[in-house]
Formats: structure tokens, C-alpha cells, sequence
């Protein structure tokens, strides 16, 4: 199996990878402030339902995707590029 990732378009192994766990904590926190928007939604305004529904959403599926997706995301420092490539888990 191979645990080393090297840049597809100029071979360079200078690259920063997208951290899964980075990936997770942003959808949650996206979540988190959906849920902040939902709370004085439900006892005073209507209008917080356009922010609190549409934001909960977006973070619970980013959160999911970034925990089940075997693709990562990585920027090559040489190059200049971003690619993506499967996690060894």
C-alpha cells in the first residue's frame, strides 16, 4: 500500500495535504452556527429559518462527506496545484 503522496503533474513531493480531521471540524462548526440561527428562530423571528436551516444542512453534509469520502485534497508547494488522491486508511 502506498502511504507517500507525490504531485501527479510535476512528480514533486513538497506537498500540503488537506487534513480529514480539519475537514470535519468545519462542517461541524458550520453546523453549530446554523443551530445558533435556529434557536431565535424558533422563539421570535421567522427570518432566522432562511440562515439556520440552509446552514445546519451544508455542515452536517460537509462533516459526513469529509468523514466517508476516501478522496483527500492536497496543494503542491512546487507546482502550484491542487489534486486530489485516496487516503490509505
Amino acid at each position: 500500500m502506498k502511504t507517500h503522496v507525490h504531485c501527479p503533474h510535476c512528480q514533486g513531493h513538497r506537498i500540503k495535504t488537506i487534513s480529514k480531521t480539519t475537514q470535519i471540524i468545519i462542517g461541524l462548526a458550520i453546523a453549530v452556527v446554523g443551530i445558533g440561527f435556529f434557536v431565535p428562530a424558533l422563539f421570535t423571528a421567522v427570518g432566522y429559518y432562511l440562515f439556520a436551516l440552509p446552514l445546519f444542512t451544508v455542515g452536517a453534509i460537509r462533516a459526513y462527506k469529509s468523514y466517508s469520502d476516501p478522496v483527500g485534497k492536497a496543494y503542491c508547494h512546487d507546482c502550484h496545484e491542487e489534486f486530489e488522491y485516496y487516503r490509505a486508511e
